[in-house]
């Protein structure tokens, strides 16, 4: 984006938005603010109109210059005006949508990219411009068609009629980037996509057959009318497919009882992949585990096959205890993925798994940062320890990446109550520039300590 500009560049802030009220004498009074939306700088401009959709209905006061700013010579500030409107006052569609779908045609593709967030913030109301949402799947650049993909999925079921057009998406180059986007917006549609996800396992082309597998997964219980090509899809030509397939019986749970032949045929495959996901879903649909497959596949030689067993155990849980020995053999594997899995594995075990303790402290020296942090939410899920975890926790609550703070955060926040000594750490930290990470330290705080938290203005 290119108007993320520092704010002391802008010479604006949240608190220089003075708030509109009236003077003594009981006259308007025009926030100072509201100049920036007429600056000549454009990067200006965008950061007023991002403040004051911020500031939501507080902001009402701004309306007028904002509509009046919808006129803005700059798409980039056009689109962010239309988005603070509907934040501040849900302005009717009839008005912020035209400036939306122009910003569709914009020539550069930076203007065009930001239009999908919006219209998904908008939902239903915004259903008119469903057409041309869909539309810019097509659009040249990868980027605009990424955000296209994610906001069809924020839509939900109001984007039914995109799954044609988006499983068409593996004709495209950039395909293997896209596949798992689409995947999971194709779920995010729901029960409303069931019909033609299973008319697409039965397409002629992998990829397509995969991504509706893979979707029908996501959409559990849901995918029910789509069993009988599920069942039929375990023999598919291709492995992926197949396993996927499996995975898509077992979310359905137990209202696919009539698929537990085809399931036990599966699980004694050669296709290690299958065996496993037929394993897990003969378990999640009957409630009996067969662990012979999924102990056999730990010991596999490829790498995916073995974290495909250890998640498969780690939704099992304390039903897994059975595996213990051979997710402790996993823990010290040379795959790190292979690691992190059978770690998560033996933490949702639970008490059972004490034996593995030596292994899990062992792993909190792990060059992998992820390793540590599955060693630190094992260690609590066995044994309760937090002296250990919070130190471990409270050093990657500094680390440089937001997704390492954001995962230690919600560790954190599973720990609940005993981890009551870094309340003042996570005080401290909810000065955090990023805002993912501040949501994620606001709720492990108000799960910890709801006194502290809303003392720090956490509702």
């Amino acid at each position: 984006m290119k108007y993320l500009l520092p704010l002391v560049i802008l010479g604006i802030t949240t608190g220089s938005m003075v708030f509109a009220g009236e003077d003594k004498k009981g006259t308007p009074v025009v926030p100072d603010g509201l100049k920036a939306l007429k600056h000549a700088d454009p990067a200006v401009r965008y950061k007023a109109a991002t403040i004051l959709g911020r500031l939501g209905k507080t902001a009402k006061f701004a309306v007028p210059e904002l509509r009046e700013a919808l006129k803005d010579k700059d798409g980039y500030v056009r689109v962010k005006v239309a988005e603070a409107l509907w934040r501040i006052e849900r302005t009717p569609t009839r008005i912020i949508l035209p400036v939306l779908l122009e910003a569709f045609k914009d020539k550069d593709a930076g203007v065009r990219a930001t239009v999908p967030a919006v219209l998904a913030l908008i939902g239903s109301p915004a259903r008119s411009a469903l057409p041309a949402l869909v539309g810019a799947l097509k659009d040249k650049d990868i980027t605009v068609r990424m955000e296209v993909i994610l906001a069809l999925g924020e839509l939900g079921p109001l984007a039914k009629d995109a799954i044609g057009p988006l499983l068409t998406l593996h004709k495209n180059d950039d395909f293997v980037v896209l596949e798992p986007m689409i995947s999971v917006t194709l779920g995010s549609i729901g029960a409303e996509g069931v019909p033609a996800l299973s008319k697409a396992l039965g397409d002629q082309e992998a990829a397509v057959r995969r991504m509706a597998a893979y979707a029908l997964g996501l959409i559990g219980p849901q995918a029910r009318p789509a069993l009988p090509r599920l069942r039929e899809a375990l023999e598919d030509k291709e492995n992926q497919v197949r396993a996927l397939a499996a995975k898509a019986i077992g979310k359905i749970g137990p209202e696919a009882k009539e698929a537990l032949p085809d399931l036990r045929k599966a699980m004694k495959s050669k296709d290690a992949l299958l065996s496993v996901q037929a394993a897990l879903a003969l378990w999640l649909v009957a409630g009996k585990a067969d662990m012979m497959p999924l102990l056999h596949a730990l010991k596999h030689s490829d790498a995916v096959v073995r974290v495909s067993a250890c998640e498969a155990l780690a939704v099992m849980g304390p039903k897994a205890e059975p595996a213990l020995n051979h997710l402790i053999a996993c823990a010290k594997d040379e795959e790190t993925s292979v690691r992190q899995r059978s770690i998560e594995a033996l933490g949702k075990i639970g008490p059972e798994a004490r034996k593995a303790l030596p292994s899990i402290k062992s792993a909190f020296k792990d060059e992998e940062v992820n390793i540590r942090l599955c060693a630190a939410l094992a260690l609590w899920q066995i044994d309760g320890q937090v002296k250990e975890v919070l130190s471990l926790l409270k050093k990657e609550l500094g680390n440089e990446d937001v997704q390492v703070r954001i995962r230690s955060a919600n560790i954190l926040k599973e720990i609940g109550p005993p981890a009551a000594a870094l309340v003042p750490v996570l005080v401290e930290a909810l000065a955090e520039e990023n805002p993912q990470v501040r949501q994620a330290i606001a709720q492990a705080l108000k799960r910890i300590d709801p006194k502290a938290a809303a003392k720090a203005g956490i509702r």
